[in-house]
C-alpha cells in the first residue's frame, strides 16, 4: 500500500510540476500581449503564456514558445531563446517525444552557455535533469542536478538550491537509496524553513512523509504528512492537499485508526471531486473501498470500488482498474458469487499483464532513446571535429599560398636587379636586351588580348551558370560551380579540371552518357559539355580555338555518331538527356 502512495507523490517531487493555472492568468496575459508593441516585452509575455500552458495544454505551450523563439531570434534576444527552447523541450518530454525534446533542450543549453547567466544556466540544467529522469537515466539526471547546484551555490541562490535538493531526493529515491533521499530532502527542508518557502515546504514535508512511510515509521510519517497538509492549505494548493489527506488516511488505516482514516480519505475524495480531478478520485475511491474491506464493512467497500472501477475504465487507468478488479474479486468470492469473482480475477490478471507489457515496452523504448541520443551526440561531435579540421586546413593553405607569393615576389625582384646589372654591363647588350624585351612585350600583349577575349567569353559563361537553379540548394555543387566560373584559361590541364567540375555538377548526366556511348572521344566530350552549358557555335569555337565551321561539322559528326538526324536534334537531345 505504501508503494502506491509513493507513485502518487512522485509528481510533487519534480520541481517542474505545476498545478494547472486558472484561465484568468492566461487571459490576462493574452490581453497584455495585444497591448504590447515592444519586442522584448512581447517575448517575455509569450514565454509566460507558454509556461502557463506547460501542464494544461502541451501543444499550446509549444505554439506560444515557438512564437517567442522566432521573435527572439529576429532581435538576437538570448534570454527569450533560452526560455522558449526550454518550454518546447519540456512539452515534448510530456508528449513522450524524447529525441525532439533533447534537441530543444540542447539548444537552450547552448544559448544559456553563451548568455553565461548562472540562474539561466542552472534552470536549463534542471530541465535536462527532468529529461533524463523521464527516460530513467538517473545517473545522468544526478549529474545535471549537481551542475545546477554548483551554479546556484556560486551566487548563493537559496531558492534554486532548494529545488535541486528536492530533485536529488527524488533521484535517489528512484534508485532505492532511501538514506541519500532522506539526506537531500532534509537539506532542502533546512533552506526552505530558513527562507519561509511555503510552497516548497509543502512538497518537502510530503516527500519526507513518503520516506518514513516506506521505513514503516508511521508516527514520523504522520508528523510530516500533517505538516504537508498545513502548508498545502496555507498556499491554497488543493490538489496537493488532497494527496496529503489521502496519505494520512493510509497511515491511520495501517495504525487501525478507522474513523480518523475514513475522515481523511473522505476529505481527499471531496477535494478531488471539487477539482474534477477524476484520476485522483479513482485512486481515493479505491483507497476508501480497501479501507472498508479491511474493516469488514463490505457494503461500503462495494459502493466505493464500483465508483473506482467505473471512473478508471472511463479514463483507462490500468493500475486502478487492476486494484479495483482484485478487490471486487475478493468481495464476490467472500459472497460465494464465484462466477463474478472469476471474471474480476481474469480482469485483474489482464490489467497486470498489460501493465507489465507496457513497462517492458517502456524499458525497451528508453534504451532505444538513449542509444539514439548517444548516436546523435557522436554525430554532433564528429561534425565539430570536421569543422575544426577544415579551419586548420584552410589556415594551412592560406599560409602556404602566402609563402609561395613571397617567394615569387623575391624571385621577380632578384630578376629585376639582375636585368639592371646586365643592362649596365654593355651598351651592345642593352640594345639586344631592349629588342628582346620589346619582342616579349609584343608577345605578352598578344597573349593578353587572347586572355581578355577568353575572359569576356567566360563572363558570358558565368551569366549562363547563374541561370542553373536546379543545384542552388547544394553548397557542394554551388562551390564547384563557383570554381568553374573562376577558370581563366582552357589549356590541357584546364580541360581536365573543367571536366572534373562538370562531372560533379552533372554527375548523373555524364555517367549515363559515358555508359550509353563509351566510344566518345575527349574532343567529342568537350563539344557535348559546352553544348550542355548552352554555348553557341561561335562561343564554342572561341573556347576550343577552332573555326565556326569546324565546330559545326564536329557537331554534325557527333549527332550522326549517337544516331541523331542533325545537329539541332543534338542540342535538344543533350538538353533533355
Amino acid at each position: 500500500m505504501c508503494r502506491s502512495v509513493l507513485l502518487v507523490l512522485i509528481f510533487s517531487i519534480i520541481p517542474s510540476f505545476i498545478f494547472p493555472q486558472p484561465p484568468e492568468s492566461i487571459d490576462s496575459l493574452l490581453k497584455e500581449l495585444e497591448q504590447t508593441q515592444q519586442d522584448t516585452s512581447r517575448i517575455i509575455i509569450l514565454n509566460a503564456i507558454s509556461k502557463n500552458y506547460e501542464k494544461v495544454d502541451y501543444q499550446k505551450c509549444i505554439e506560444f514558445a515557438e512564437k517567442a523563439k522566432i521573435l527572439s531570434k529576429e532581435i538576437n534576444y538570448l534570454p527569450g531563446l533560452i526560455d522558449a527552447n526550454s518550454y518546447i523541450g519540456i512539452s515534448y518530454i510530456n508528449l513522450g517525444e524524447y529525441i525532439t525534446a533533447k534537441q530543444y533542450l540542447d539548444k537552450a543549453l547552448k544559448f544559456a552557455q553563451k548568455f553565461d547567466n548562472p540562474i539561466n544556466l542552472a534552470s536549463v540544467y534542471n530541465k535536462i535533469l527532468l529529461f533524463y529522469s523521464a527516460i530513467e537515466d538517473y545517473d545522468e539526471a544526478a549529474n545535471y542536478a549537481f551542475l545546477a547546484l554548483k551554479k546556484y551555490e556560486s551566487i548563493a541562490y537559496k531558492f534554486g538550491m532548494t529545488s535541486v535538493y528536492i530533485n536529488l531526493g527524488y533521484i535517489y529515491q528512484k534508485q532505492n537509496n532511501i538514506t541519500k533521499s532522506e539526506e537531500y530532502s532534509l537539506k532542502a527542508l533546512e533552506i526552505a524553513t530558513e527562507n519561509n518557502y511555503e510552497k516548497k515546504l509543502a512538497i518537502i514535508y510530503n516527500n519526507l512523509g513518503v520516506i518514513y512511510d516506506n521505513k514503516l515509521d508511521y508516527d514520523r510519517a504522520l508528523e510530516y504528512y500533517y505538516l504537508a497538509a498545513k502548508f498545502y492549505s496555507r498556499t491554497n494548493n488543493k490538489s496537493g492537499l488532497s494527496i496529503a489527506y489521502n496519505n494520512i488516511g493510509i497511515v491511520l488505516s495501517n495504525k487501525n485508526k478507522t474513523n480518523e482514516a475514513y475522515r481523511y480519505f473522505s476529505d481527499a475524495l471531496k477535494i478531488s471531486n471539487e477539482l474534477n480531478d477524476k484520476k485522483k478520485s479513482a485512486i481515493y475511491y479505491n483507497k476508501l473501498a480497501q479501507h472498508y474491506y479491511d474493516h469488514k464493512n463490505y457494503d461500503s467497500a462495494q459502493y466505493y470500488v464500483n465508483k473506482a472501477i467505473n471512473i478508471s475504465k472511463e479514463l483507462n487507468i490500468q493500475s486502478q482498474i487492476s486494484e479495483a478488479a482484485y478487490l471486487l474479486h475478493q468481495l464476490n468470492y467472500d459472497n460465494k458469487n464465484f462466477k463474478a469473482a472469476c471474471d474480476y480475477h481474469i480482469l485483474f490478471k489482464q490489467m497486470n499483464d498489460s501493465i507489465q507489457n507496457q513497462e517492458n515496452i517502456s524499458n525497451i523504448t528508453n534504451l532505444e532513446i538513449r542509444y539514439n541520443i548517444e548516436k546523435l551526440d557522436k554525430e554532433i561531435a564528429l561534425i565539430k571535429q570536421q569543422k575544426r579540421f577544415t579551419r586548420r586546413l584552410n589556415l594551412a593553405i592560406i599560409s602556404i599560398l602566402t609563402l609561395f607569393a613571397l617567394v615569387i615576389i623575391l624571385i621577380i625582384n632578384r630578376k629585376r636587379i639582375k636585368n639592371e646589372r646586365d643592362k649596365k654591363e654593355s651598351e651592345l647588350n642593352l640594345e639586344k636586351a631592349m629588342k628582346e624585351i620589346e619582342l616579349q612585350n609584343t608577345e605578352l600583349n598578344a597573349f593578353t588580348e587572347r586572355i581578355k577575349e577568353k575572359n569576356k567569353l567566360l563572363n558570358q559563361f558565368q551569366e549562363e551558370l547563374y541561370k542553373l537553379d536546379s543545384h542552388k540548394n547544394s553548397s557542394d555543387i554551388q562551390n564547384n560551380i563557383t570554381q568553374l566560373r573562376n577558370m581563366n584559361i582552357f589549356a590541357n590541364e584546364d580541360w581536365i579540371k573543367f571536366k572534373s567540375l562538370f562531372k560533379s555538377v552533372y554527375n548523373d548526366f555524364y555517367r549515363r552518357l559515358i555508359k550509353e556511348f563509351p566510344d566518345l572521344t575527349e574532343s567529342e566530350k568537350r563539344h557535348i559539355m559546352l553544348t550542355k552549358l548552352g554555348f553557341s557555335l561561335n562561343e564554342s569555337a572561341d573556347m576550343l580555338g577552332i573555326s565556326y565551321d569546324s565546330v559545326k561539322k564536329a557537331r554534325q559528326r557527333l549527332a550522326k555518331k549517337i544516331n541523331l538526324e542533325n545537329a539541332t536534334h543534338l542540342i535538344d537531345f543533350i538538353e533533355k538527356y
